[in-house]
């Protein structure tokens, strides 16, 4: 058992170095003439939302954890099912 550890450990069979590391790296943006667009976003409001300037649900007023304006099929719009979704999402986060 002493002869396969020394086998084991032995410098032939230690770890290299990729051959990948510390070669260059060529980027495709390098030398294209593509032009780029600038990009704005605008948040229209003081919280954050699932997709910044949108506006969120009448519903949704942002007094619930984790609130971010999104319910599209709007499932949250009775008080009650709010209510319940919400204490089940507790429940499902206990087990």
């Amino acid at each position: 058992t002493r002869a396969a550890m020394a086998a084991a450990t032995a410098p032939s069979m230690s770890l290299r170095k990729p051959a990948f590391v510390g070669q260059k790296v060529r980027s495709a943006s390098r030398g294209s003439s593509a032009t780029r667009a600038p990009v704005s976003v605008r948040a229209s409001a003081d919280r954050p939302l699932w997709l910044p300037g949108s506006t969120p649900p009448e519903h949704l007023d942002g007094s619930l954890v984790g609130d971010y304006g999104f319910d599209p099929l709007r499932l949250g719009s009775d008080p009650w099912t709010l209510y319940w979704m919400q204490q089940a999402e507790l429940q499902n986060a206990r087990w």
